[in-house]
């Protein structure tokens, strides 16, 4: 497993920057390696915390930013941030312990414990002007170390949908407690965003299963967003739509693409709204029904 650390020492020339560790050291590095340089760059908010899950040629990223220790700061009395990024081979033994930390990184009543950890692993002093345990982190990712209550179910069909929603400790711990139940979809690129300030739209080019951020537009718990997985059962548009299939309206969308970027923005949003209401209907129904 590889194990990098961000963050900065007392002294004003000790600025931030990545290191990569290992048994025998650390060793200061530009970035993540490229395959992740995305995920550390364009889709958080570096100075807010951050939580991160992404799959890329066969590797598993795990990155946890702006972990704040209590009282540790800087020259200048600001206080000094840690992020940690643990990358290995991808496994159904992996996955479940990176699925663990993830939610208690977001889980504030996990939170305090899991910083407390990571600071007594990443401590002032040394070259760079702070350094980093690898056996400790090591230990923080390994797979003897899950916690019984997270639990190894297959992701449901309706479920494999992305979906955005604005960040709060509501909607953090219901993503904390989604994580720790279900295995994530199997499929490449970045699978979990949880940041502060960032577009939506960083969110929706990048085709995150679940993101969260504070300039997410939805108000409601989560928004499914386009595209829409082929296998889940597409609701029916009201009025005209209703006659068409839904696979030609996605035809329909490629052909209006080169119309306008407005026409672009219509159909999506169409189709977005007439698959969360009916969603939501669905859901309602279901619980009447129990």
């Amino acid at each position: 497993m590889d194990i990098y650390i961000r963050s900065r020492g007392f002294e004003q020339n000790n600025g931030y920057c990545w290191l990569q560790l290992t048994d025998t050291g650390q060793e200061r590095v530009d970035e993540l390696p490229n395959q992740f340089e995305d995920e550390s760059i364009h889709l958080i908010y570096s100075e807010s915390p951050s939580v991160v899950i992404s799959r890329r040629g066969g590797l598993l990223l795990l990155l946890i930013t702006a972990i704040h220790p209590q009282g540790r700061k800087d020259f200048s009395a600001r206080p000094i941030r840690i992020s940690v990024a643990w990358i290995a081979e991808d496994s159904d033994k992996i996955e479940p312990v990176f699925r663990m930390l993830a939610a208690n990184a977001l889980d504030e009543e996990d939170n305090p414990l899991l910083t407390e950890k990571i600071s007594q692993a990443v401590t002032l002093g040394g070259e760079d002007g702070f350094l980093g345990n690898f056996q400790e982190l090591l230990s923080l990712a390994d797979p003897q170390n899950i916690e019984e209550r997270i639990q190894n179910q297959p992701l449901p069909p309706d479920q494999e949908l992305n979906k955005l929603a604005k960040i709060s400790s509501e909607m953090k711990h219901l993503l904390a407690e989604e994580i720790r139940e279900y295995f994530l979809p199997k499929r490449e690129g970045v699978l979990l965003v949880s940041t502060g300030i960032k577009k939506e739209e960083s969110f929706r080019e990048a085709q995150v299963w679940r993101g969260l951020s504070s300039l997410v537009e939805s108000e409601q718990q989560w928004w499914i967003y386009y595209p829409i997985a082929d296998s889940y059962p597409l609701p029916e548009i009201e009025g005209f739509w209703q006659a068409l299939d839904f696979k030609f309206k996605f035809k329909f969308l490629k052909f209006i693409l080169g119309i306008t970027t407005f026409s672009q923005a219509w159909f999506i949003k169409l189709i977005e709204s007439q698959v969360n209401m009916r969603t939501q209907e669905r859901s309602s129904s279901l619980e009447n029904d129990v």
